[in-house]
């Protein structure tokens, strides 16, 4: 499966969202995902923000990349077929309320021009090549069949192709907006006006959706306490591990979220499997008879795990597991009585903070902003394409990185400052790591309310 068939089905799942909320709409305009539709008129529509710049996104460089396999229209259906092929014009349509360009007899003629060239070259070949002004090199390859060759290695990547060539991608003005943040890969809803064709003017833009949980059912408030990986400040030193799981053994938490990774690259070398066991062994011996339950969350940094993401589980012996250990993916959305905890190792609001460009943005600190972003896009990594340092699957991101439910708490580890933030029924929460002696503990209270106040909690050193 090619790269952009897995990125439009997700764009095209986001799409069914915006329809249905603008279909409620009072105002109602027309509603494409033809991206490059011609109108004075304003019109919405959604796609991928990317950009040409060398992956680094500018005010200059946004492109709204639209869905070529599906294309819908709320006068109307377009056939792929016909959008595909070049001699159809879109804009002779009777859906499209703008008139034709000053210009387009002009264009008319000069496309007239080039068919008869390309006739009469096409004669002149039939007749053996001569004539046709074409060149061998030094190699004795025609300019023509090199061309050729270039173009068929370069078919269906993302990378080699133009992407400003693309019918279903369109630069994107900002100018008019008020306030605005994107990043490489969200996906948003668009309203604006494309008079030319060559640039969707961008009056309104909706950055995602986030409905907010149902308040959970919790019999009795929980004590949940959560640390992240590295484990280790010095190669092999887990005092620090230690020390929190003796006093994880004196408080005696409901949960306890261990977030790896536990044993990276800098740790050991060479790696053995039975130093990694022997570590989770005496994890465990910590809580032996008690009722904390250890939920343990992989990372692909593990050097002894999967070395892409989204990361499968741990995989231990059976002789090592024990009954209140849970080994989790990431990302992972974990049930606790009712409370719902979506959790993810990789540093994406680091990943965000290097890749998003905003422009006045309402007074709100922007880790929050960041952290926000996740529950819009309804997914544990919206960056695409990802930090370098992340080795993502795109087949296994597709399936395994969106929210299927939006989280009551959201635990996104990161490099940055550590937060406590609150967006729309969502509590997020960056724990920071224990390689810098922090980790984190809260009590969810058992109410039929779910606010801001329903969790208190607090950042400690070890």
């Amino acid at each position: 499966m090619k790269d952009y068939s897995v990125l439009n089905d997700l764009c095209r799942l986001m799409s069914r969202v915006f329809c249905e909320i603008w279909l409620k709409d009072k105002e109602q305009l027309v509603i494409t995902s033809n991206v490059r539709e011609k109108t004075f008129n304003k019109f919405r529509t959604w796609g991928r923000i990317i950009t040409d710049n060398d992956g680094k996104l500018t005010t200059t460089s946004i492109l709204l990349m639209g869905d070529p396999d599906h294309w819908y229209h709320s006068l109307g259906e377009y056939e792929t077929e016909d959008y595909e092929n070049d001699e159809v014009d879109l804009e002779d349509s009777e859906i499209v309320e703008s008139e034709e360009s000053s210009d387009s007899e002009e264009e008319e003629e000069r496309r007239g021009k080039v068919k008869v060239k390309i006739e009469e070259e096409r004669e002149k070949e039939e007749e053996g090549g001569k004539g046709t002004g074409i060149e061998e090199d030094e190699d004795g390859e025609s300019e023509k069949k090199k061309k050729t060759e270039e173009e068929e290695e370069s078919l269906g990547d993302p990378i080699i192709i133009d992407i400003r060539t693309r019918k279903e991608c369109i630069p994107l003005d900002v100018s008019r907006l008020k306030c605005y943040s994107f990043f490489p890969g969200q996906i948003i809803s668009v309203e604006g006006k494309n008079p030319t064709k060559d640039t969707l003017c961008a009056y309104r833009v909706i950055p995602g959706i986030s409905f907010g949980p149902k308040p959970p059912v919790l019999n009795e408030p929980l004590h949940i306490m959560v640390a992240a990986g590295p484990f280790t400040s010095k190669p092999g030193n887990y005092q620090q591990l230690y020390n929190l799981m003796a006093h994880v053994a004196q408080t005696e938490p409901n949960v306890l979220i261990l977030i790896g990774p536990l044993m990276n690259e800098k740790d050991i070398e060479p790696p053995k499997k039975d130093m990694f066991e022997n570590l989770i062994t005496k994890i465990m011996s910590y809580v032996d008879g008690k009722s904390t339950q250890v939920v343990l969350v992989s990372s692909y940094e593990d050097v002894l795990h999967d070395g892409f993401y989204p990361t499968p589980e741990y995989r231990l012996r059976e002789s090592v597991k024990k009954p209140n250990l849970h080994l989790m993916p990431d990302p992972c959305t974990i049930e606790v009585d009712g409370l719902i905890i979506g959790i993810t190792s990789v540093d994406i609001i680091r990943h965000l903070s290097s890749e998003e460009i905003s422009y006045k943005m309402p007074q709100r600190d922007r880790l929050g902003r960041l952290a926000e972003h996740l529950l819009l896009q309804s997914s544990y990594y919206p960056l695409f394409p990802p930090a370098p340092e992340v080795p993502l699957d795109l087949l296994l991101w597709a399936e395994c990185s969106t929210m299927n439910v939006h989280p009551h708490i959201l635990l996104v580890p990161s490099a940055m400052q550590y937060f406590y933030k609150y967006s729309n029924g969502t509590h997020i929460i960056n724990p920071s790591k224990v390689s810098k002696g922090l980790y984190t503990q809260f009590n969810v209270r058992s109410n039929d309310q779910w606010t801001e106040n329903s969790i208190g909690g607090e950042i400690l050193r070890i």
